[in-house]
């Protein structure tokens, strides 16, 4: 099939060898999407880096094993090379980036890399997401990551990293996500990293224990959610109590709740008889299980069984912008409704660019954008948005639901003393 551009076999249970022949064949191939296999092989078919119009190479999550090809950094049209979650090992070429010019994502996490992590990576100047924790790599982090100035997402943890924490990762003021725990590293870039004003999660613990360090394919979750029980919900909320109902919906409803720890969070509580629902807080848990970003809600954990689900979120005190648009009571100023802009904007950038997974959030009104003690906007309830998988945006965008969600279109609207007002949801 010499005419073929794009290849998709993601998330099935093929297994055995990639076969190396497939590579001279497809001379116009430019997506090649075979991630969550059990493919083995051995060693990737090096046949690989023949293929130069690849755009896209994602063979993340199989059971590849070997050094890389270094012939596959040598692909100039590649702006996405996933290659994590497998088990390859050997060192990085020291010319890494200076044969990706337009490489926008590179994904090697969770391998047996070994080895510096080149200098010559910051001559993928396009690079907005870096991962290559839970390998092995070695000494000094490189300064001129720094120059990387459109990065969005640096993740470095889980090595054997070693040396000062580079001041010039002060300069990436894109930055949204940075990971550097699990290392030997020296030094703090706090006072730096206060400039970064997008910068929404952040791990820096270093020293580890290696007699405790748990083994790198265990650690899925370097920032578990609490554990909590349906009593200490019920306790928390005085048996759902209508003195702690924060709001209800068509799916459910929020209360106010106190822990034992004396931490106030809200419980958002799906109604379990709505499939729905139900189908909105599954798609809750996928779209937020993974996202960290300051001016979205944090999901703290979930309780679920048969008969109960809910979410437990952090608590907004100063309430919704509907209630500060609408209600006599508030009133918003000029540069406070720009800072509330900005921060939505912000947020919908981020889980449109910032996450593995677009996100479309469909659902913007003023009743799911809340505000902490500080005014800061955030996003929730994510119970209608769109997971986007690769090669997918074409397909999803033409049926999500900004119509007839996206305030005021699901309103009704009556016209008195020459001012607009809206009734209904």
């Amino acid at each position: 099939m010499p005419s073929l551009t794009y290849v998709a076999f993601g998330m099935n249970h093929l297994k055995g060898n990639m076969p190396e022949e497939m590579c001279h064949h497809l001379p116009l191939l430019e997506a090649f999407d075979v991630y969550g296999h059990q493919l083995e092989g051995g060693f990737l078919p090096k046949g690989i880096g023949s293929l130069d119009k690849l755009d896209r190479l994602d063979l993340s999550s199989n059971h590849f094993k070997g050094p890389i090809p270094f012939n596959i950094f040598n692909i100039s049209t590649l702006t996405l090379l996933n290659l994590g979650s497998n088990f390859l090992s050997g060192l990085l070429p020291s010319y890494l980036g200076i044969g990706l010019p337009n490489l926008k994502n590179l994904v090697l996490e969770g391998n047996e890399l070994t080895g510096q992590i080149p200098n010559s990576i910051s001559n993928a100047s396009q690079l907005i997401r870096l991962r290559l924790p839970l390998n092995t790599f070695t000494k000094a982090i490189p300064n001129v990551i720094g120059n990387l100035t459109n990065l969005l997402d640096l993740a470095l943890d889980g090595n054997e990293l070693t040396g000062l924490i580079p001041y010039t990762f002060g300069k990436l003021h894109s930055l949204q996500g940075l990971s550097l725990s699990n290392n030997k590293l020296q030094g703090s870039i706090v006072n730096d990293l206060c400039q970064l004003k997008r910068l929404s999660i952040i791990f820096l613990k270093q020293n580890r224990d290696d007699a405790n360090y748990t083994t790198k394919r265990d650690l899925t979750n370097l920032d578990g959610p609490t554990r909590i029980s349906h009593c200490e919900i019920l306790q928390g909320t005085n048996g759902f109590d209508e003195s702690n109902l924060l709001g209800s919906g068509s799916f459910g409803s929020v209360y106010k709740a106190i822990l034992p720890n004396e931490k106030v969070v809200a419980i958002k509580v799906f109604n379990t008889d709505m499939e729905k629902a139900l189908r909105s807080f599954d798609i809750e848990c996928d779209a937020m299980c993974n996202l960290r970003h300051r001016n979205l809600i944090k999901i703290i954990s979930c309780c679920s069984n048969n008969d109960f689900k809910c979410l437990i979120m952090e608590f907004m005190s100063n309430g919704s912008l509907d209630r500060w648009l609408y209600s006599h009571n508030y009133c918003l100023d000029i540069l406070q409704r720009l800072n509330i802009m900005v921060d939505v904007a912000i947020a919908l950038e981020y889980l449109h660019h910032g996450t593995s997974t677009p996100i479309v959030y469909c659902d913007i009104k003023p009743s799911n954008v809340l505000f902490n003690e500080d005014m800061v906007a955030h996003l929730s309830d994510f119970g209608i948005a769109k997971l986007l998988g690769e090669r997918q945006l074409e397909t999803y965008t033409t049926t999500l639901a900004t119509v007839g969600y996206m305030a005021p279109g699901n309103s009704h609207y009556k016209k008195t003393d020459n001012k607009m007002f809206c009734e209904g949801n």
